[in-house]
């Protein structure tokens, strides 16, 4: 198996597949997912020589993320940390990362992969630990009480208490939650978060949420918003991420149903389709791209000398994006501004 294989099974150049093997910007997402699946199914692992001069920084990332909106944003702000300090990412699937964390400083040391990356770890956390006990790590979007192991990550929790608080304040009380990937701790603290808000408004928590540990299919949530619907009509819903809201405002539309109007909608994360949805989706801003770029630094910096010490990094830049997507039918008790 070499690279020219490769190429010939994703129909892409051979000069493409090499960006994407060096981490390059310049590869549309759709592309590099498609490379980096080939690549997976077929067993190819690049070869890299051990007398090369070109240090690089390890990101460690499922297949799925690397076209997601969230990810690329964070690969876009890690990667104008490490080029500008004139080295190069290997991008690669945490689902390929050697069972044995050993085994996995054996492959980045042949590699000449100084230090790792994980976006929104699938690992256990002992694995981790381990790991960061061996080799310099950052994990993106969990927190670790490790001195091995940095992270960076956003409130979750404030962030979607705020969400929740303002549908309140709208008055709106049967709110439904829509929660994809909830296997991840950021999605397990905004559920959290969602549920004090309720709580304090002495709210019932809604019936027919939809929750999952995956992605989210068009067709589980058209499923599931169809049961919903003829039992107890939710008059809001929140969503613990954007690509779930705006999938769920389309389903709405298809089945007839006006937003905010009839059911008003919030997501999380500001990305930049939410600014254009119609209608324009109201939303928890996340710093992503800040987070990338801590998490590059810290990274950098931990490899540069062992004197810089891992952090956990909690970042609240967790503005609240109103826009068109909630009905006001009280605001009364409205307290935040638009954005």
């Amino acid at each position: 198996m070499n690279i020219h294989e490769i190429a010939k099974a994703a129909g892409v150049s051979i000069a493409t597949v090499s960006r994407v093997i060096n981490g390059k910007r310049d590869v549309s997402n759709e592309t590099r997912e498609k490379v980096v699946n080939i690549m997976n199914r077929m067993g190819y692992k690049p070869k890299f020589t051990t007398t090369s001069v070109i240090d690089y920084i390890g990101v460690f990332i499922s297949a799925g993320k690397i076209s997601d909106p969230y990810g690329s944003i964070l690969l876009d702000a890690i990667a104008d940390v490490v080029f500008d300090r004139q080295l190069s990412i290997a991008l690669m699937s945490s689902s390929k990362i050697p069972k044995e964390s050993t085994e996995f400083v054996y492959f980045c040391k042949q590699r000449n992969i100084k230090g790792g990356i994980f976006l929104v770890p699938s690992l256990s956390d002992n694995y981790i630990k381990e790991l960061g006990r061996q080799f310099p790590l950052v994990v993106v979007g969990n927190s670790f009480e490790s001195e091995f192991v940095g992270s960076v990550r956003s409130d979750n929790f404030t962030g979607s208490y705020k969400a929740v608080k303002y549908l309140i304040a709208c008055g709106h009380k049967k709110i439904m939650l829509v929660m994809a990937n909830f296997n991840y701790i950021d999605h397990k603290e905004r559920y959290e978060g969602a549920l004090r808000a309720l709580a304090e408004a002495n709210l019932d928590l809604y019936p027919y949420n939809i929750m999952n540990s995956l992605i989210l299919s068009d067709a589980d949530i058209a499923y599931s918003l169809d049961f919903a619907i003829k039992n107890s009509p939710p008059d809001a819903i929140f969503a613990g991420g954007d690509y779930e809201a705006i999938r769920v405002l389309r389903a709405l539309k298809d089945k007839g149903i006006k937003v905010p109007d009839d059911i008003s909608i919030v997501g999380y994360d500001n990305l930049p389709i939410t600014a254009s949805s119609n209608p324009p989706l109201t939303t928890v801003n996340q710093p992503i791209h800040k987070i990338g770029t801590e998490a590059a630094n810290m990274l950098l910096d931990m490899i540069a000398s062992k004197k810089n010490k891992p952090r956990n990094i909690l970042l609240q830049e967790n503005d609240f994006i109103i826009r068109e997507s909630v009905k006001h039918k009280n605001t009364d008790n409205l307290i935040l501004n638009k954005a």
